[in-house]
C-alpha cells in the first residue's frame, strides 16, 4: 500500500472518532463565540459535548457493534472447522483461544499477523508443543489490507480458519475475499450487552472505546466500497 494513501486513510478515519470529532466541534464553537457568532458557537459547543457523552454510553457502543457481530456469525463448533478442511489457523489479534483452535485441527499451521502484540501468542503456542516450523509470525503488516496481501504467499488458495474479534470479522472477510483468499470465519470476543439500565447509560471509557472501534470498522468497510467503485471507474475508462 502506498505510504501517502495509508496515512491519508488513517487521518480520514480518525476524524470520525468521537473524541476527535468532539474536539473539532468544541474548537469551532469557541472560535465562533469569540468571533461574535455566539448562537452558532454555542450550538457547536453543545453538539461537541453531547456527541462525546452519547459516544461514551456503553449502550451506544453495543448497538453500533452488534450488527457487525451478527454478520460475523456465531463461533463455529471445532468439528465444523475441521470439516472445512482448513490447513492453517490465521490470527489477526492476540487471542489465546487460537492455540486451542490449532490443537483441534491436526497438521495445521498457526499463522499470526498481529504485529508485536503476538509475542504472548507465539510463546503460548510453543509451550503447547507447536514446533517453530509450523508457526508463521508477521510483524510488518500495518492494517487489514496489508495483512491479507502479506498472507497470500503463506496460505495460497487453501482454506484457513480466520480468527479475529467479532466486530472486525465482516471487514476482514471482505478484505481477504477481495484478494481471492478462502477464510473460514472464527469470530472471538463478542461485546457483552450492558447488564442493567444504569450500566448501559452511564458514560465511561470502555463505552467510548467500543464506539470508536465500531466507527473504525464502518469507516473501513466504506473505504473498501469506495476503492471498489474507483477501481471499476478506472477500468471503464471514466
Amino acid at each position: 500500500m502506498d505510504w501517502d494513501l495509508f496515512y491519508f486513510k488513517k487521518l480520514v478515519s480518525q476524524i470520525f472518532y468521537p473524541k476527535y470529532l468532539a474536539m473539532i466541534l468544541l474548537f469551532l464553537g469557541f472560535l465562533w463565540v469569540f468571533r461574535t457568532k455566539q448562537v452558532a458557537g454555542l450550538f457547536l459547543i453543545s453538539a461537541g459535548a453531547l456527541s462525546l457523552l452519547v459516544a461514551a454510553l456503553p449502550m451506544t457502543g453495543f448497538l453500533l457493534i452488534r450488527p457487525l457481530e451478527i454478520r460475523a456469525g456465531p463461533v463455529p463448533d471445532r468439528q465444523d472447522i475441521i470439516r472445512q478442511n482448513v490447513g492453517s489457523v490465521v490470527v489477526l489479534q492476540d487471542f489465546a483461544e487460537a492455540v486451542e483452535v490449532w490443537k483441534s485441527i491436526p497438521g495445521s499451521r498457526l499463522v499470526i499477523s498481529s504485529g508485536d502484540c503476538g509475542t504472548k501468542l507465539v510463546d503460548a503456542a510453543r509451550q503447547s508443543g507447536l514446533p517453530d516450523n509450523l508457526i508463521y509470525w508477521d510483524t510488518q503488516a500495518r492494517d487489514t489490507h496489508e495483512q491479507a496481501e502479506r498472507l497470500k504467499s503463506v496460505v495460497g488458495k487453501e482454506r484457513f480458519a480466520l480468527i479475529t474479534w467479532a466486530g472486525h470479522m465482516p471487514r476482514a472477510l471482505l478484505t481477504f475475499k477481495r484478494l481471492h483468499l478462502n477464510p473460514v470465519p472464527v469470530p472471538m470476543a463478542f461485546a457483552k450487552r450492558p447488564e442493567s439500565w444504569a450500566a448501559a447509560f452511564w458514560p465511561d471509557g470502555n463505552g467510548l472505546l467500543l464506539t470508536q472501534r465500531a466507527i473504525h470498522e464502518y469507516v473501513g468497510i466504506l473505504w473498501l466500497l469506495v476503492r471498489d467503485r474507483l477501481a471499476a471507474l478506472d477500468k471503464s475508462g471514466m
